[in-house]
């Protein structure tokens, strides 16, 4: 366009070209015709236009040096054509080649003013062409600085930013996550995705066509060797001709195309593709994506950004597994707890009941009684439990505050009958909690009169609850003398609760029984 530009406005001046004008026609019309033939084969083939890219760098600036030599004044096109020359090698190689172009243009054109001097037909103006020099060693300046920042502004806005929460047939498929993203940032119609497990033999492909549905995966030979054969960097390839380009826009260079690559793309049937390759510490994967309506080099650094792209993905995605896996750890640990605190002390206190019976020497008319009682706590503990799991179930916002003073009254009652032990327990009243800590609470006290009972043989324990600062204490005081050595104690669950609750246990035995208290935080959360 610039070529037939110049040469619609030398034809309308006469005096123009000044030097060798049929020559300069000739060489125009060459040039136009050239240039009309790289811009088809630019836009049909990304692999002559890298192969042609620097020839034609070449030829423009031959072409520029020729019709500065050949025209002069207002209709030479010195300013404009230079600017295209240093754009274009900004734009496609960065800043290195920018700074070369300008200093190959800048030669040029005062070789070309000189030259015209010694052999045109008129005068050189110093004046004139140390001013255009100026100017043109100026505007290669701010292009050079130009194509500078654009590297530096590229590097910079690479992917750092958080994506967007998956969809729902994403989340918990990797693969699917991974040929969605490819396939929007590449416009690709299709994506093969090969992935396994560090450490593993074996590799799965899944492929993804234009309707977006993933594949069933499948392990094959040839795909377990392509993760040794495919660059750690993007690559632009052609699966049926074998051409390979890697690197980045600015830095493309042709290398040879591993055969386990060839033969996989052939296998996939793969013609034109880009591929990328992902290696976390768990996990690699090769994403060749195909069907883009236009590829060209300038796609390879689109590449690298859809690279670390995934590779931020992929260690999402491992962040949220590993969170979801602490969160389930986590909740079957507290059920666990729950269960030993409650259930498996209700079942402990009934066996420690009907052992006693048989040592009683009761008769069976004279034990229905009791019995009778046992069921009746197992009743009630049906219930707990039920309002336990429920409670699970309920959000949060449902729950209110309770009185947890009046719970415990009840709870310890309880106790009493299904131990056959004298319990008590202190509290003022009206001691609102939260729900989630008056459940803690309750099960710090099942625990406790259990390992009294059941360690330290004790037959009387005293429940005292009170506010302390700005918090809560609980002392769980018994009178146990048997099984437990004097000193400090730590009873596992009960220092399990306190240190989960961000509390403090402190625990004495001796002669006299053992002392167990529990300082909270009033605000404290399960």
């Amino acid at each position: 366009m610039l070529a037939s530009v110049f040469l619609l406005a030398i034809y309308i001046d006469p005096s123009q070209p000044s030097a060798a004008p049929a020559q300069i026609y000739a060489l125009l019309a060459v040039y136009i015709a050239v240039a009309a033939a790289l811009a088809f084969i630019a836009a049909s083939s990304w692999w002559w236009d890298h192969r042609l890219a620097r020839p034609a760098h070449a030829l423009d600036l031959l072409v520029f040096a020729a019709v500065v030599f050949a025209t002069e004044g207002y209709t030479s096109p010195f300013f404009t054509f230079s600017l295209f020359i240093i754009l274009s090698a900004s734009i496609r190689w960065g800043g290195r080649q920018t700074v070369r172009s300008a200093i190959t243009v800048n030669l040029f054109f005062l070789l070309s003013g000189l030259a015209a001097d010694v052999f045109g037909n008129s005068e050189i103006d110093v004046q004139r062409l140390l001013i255009r020099s100026s100017y043109l060693g100026v505007l290669s300046l701010l292009c050079i600085w130009f194509a500078y920042d654009r590297d530096r502004l590229a590097r910079r806005a690479t992917l750092r930013r958080r994506l967007q929460d998956p969809a729902e047939d994403e989340k918990g498929n990797l693969p699917q996550l991974i040929c969605n993203h490819v396939a929007a940032r590449l416009n690709a119609s299709r994506v093969v995705c090969v992935s396994r497990d560090e450490g593993e033999p074996w590799a799965l492909v899944h492929q993804m066509d234009g309707s977006g549905r993933l594949s069933g995966a499948r392990a094959t030979p040839v795909a377990a060797a392509l993760f040794g054969a495919m660059p750690d960097e993007p690559v632009l390839l052609d699966g049926r001709s074998g051409r390979m380009l890697a690197g980045t826009a600015t830095d493309a260079r042709q290398i040879d195309m591993p055969k386990a690559l060839r033969q996989f793309a052939e296998a996939s049937d793969l013609g034109h593709a880009i591929g990328i390759t992902i290696h976390t510490q768990d996990f690699e994967c090769a994403i060749l994506a195909a069907g883009a309506a236009s590829l060209s080099s300038d796609d390879l650094t689109t590449a690298a950004e859809v690279r670390e792209e995934l590779e931020f993905l992929v260690k999402q995605d491992l962040l949220s597994s590993l969170s979801q896996q602490a969160e389930r750890q986590r909740v079957r640990f507290s059920i666990g707890r729950d269960l030993h605190d409650s259930v498996a002390q209700v079942v402990a206190g009934i066996s420690f009941r009907l052992e006693g019976f048989k040592k009683s020497g009761k008769s069976a008319t004279e034990l229905a009684e009791d019995i009778e009682i046992l069921q009746q706590e197992l009743a009630t503990e049906q219930r707990q439990l039920r309002s336990m799991i429920a409670d699970l179930r309920r959000p949060n916002s449902q729950v209110r505050r309770t009185d947890v003073a009046a719970h415990l009254t009840a709870l310890v009652q309880r106790l009493a009958r299904q131990w056959d032990i004298a319990c008590t327990f202190t509290s003022p009243a009206d001691l609102i909690v939260a729900p989630d800590l008056e459940r803690e609470l309750n099960q710090m006290v099942r625990e406790g009169v259990a390992n009294a009972v059941r360690h330290g043989r004790a037959d009387r324990v005293a429940i005292v609850l009170q506010a302390s600062g700005s918090g809560l204490a609980l002392e769980i005081i018994d009178n146990g003398r048997e099984s437990i050595a004097p000193g400090e104690v730590r009873p596992r669950t009960l220092s399990e609760r306190a240190a989960a609750l961000s509390g403090y246990l402190k625990g004495t035995t001796g002669p006299e029984g053992t002392r167990i208290r529990v300082d909270l935080p009033m605000g404290a959360k399960a």
